[in-house]
């Protein structure tokens, strides 16, 4: 049967307890209010405005999906049809629209510069193919937004964007040597 003495059931001695009992005392001592102390928010009228204004510079990633059959590789000297990542430019402005706790309306008109390539791998070298264009896009959004916890929200968007293409530039019969491919 196992004894009731503090001492016996944890095997503790004489300084072990005062440790204890010191620190014990030490943090009952302290002014602790966790449930009534007021914890200031960041930014905490930011709600209040109906209107939110702000910009936005991007750099997306663009290729082509290169899909073909594999006859056209049997039946011409091509060995490979692949489209390089290219690096690009977006840039606008946002604008977000209170209408009620729960539910925000957003739109973000951009300008987007887009490069988009494309590499042959033949048996008398390297073609390409590169494409040079400009978006404008302008996307209309719904966000939905949590209950604000402290400093914390949690939120949802969701909608559609138009886009219109303009200010087309493609090049053919590139020499591998002038299409960068990185």
């Amino acid at each position: 049967m196992r004894s009731t003495y503090l001492w016996n059931l944890f095997h503790l001695y004489r300084p072990e307890i005062g440790g204890i009992l010191f620190l014990a005392a030490l943090f009952s001592s302290a002014d602790i209010r966790a449930q009534a102390a007021y914890t200031r928010k960041h930014q905490e009228y930011y709600d209040d405005k109906p209107v939110h204004y702000g910009f936005l510079i991007g750099m997306p990633v663009t290729r082509y999906s290169v899909r073909y059959d594999d006859a056209i590789m049997l039946a011409d000297s091509i060995h490979r049809i692949y489209s390089p990542n290219a690096a690009n430019i977006r840039m606008g402005f946002s604008i977000n629209g209170y209408l009620n706790d729960r539910f925000d309306i957003r739109t973000t008109p951009s300008v987007s510069l887009y490069t988009r390539k494309l590499v042959y791998e033949l048996n008398s070298g390297d073609r390409g193919l590169k494409r040079e264009s400009t978006w404008i896009e302008l996307p209309f959004l719904l966000k939905y937004k949590s209950q604000r916890r402290v400093n914390t929200r949690m939120y949802l968007v969701a909608g559609f964007t138009f886009g219109l293409e303009t200010n087309i530039k493609q090049k053919r019969n590139l020499n591998f040597e002038q299409l960068d491919t990185r």
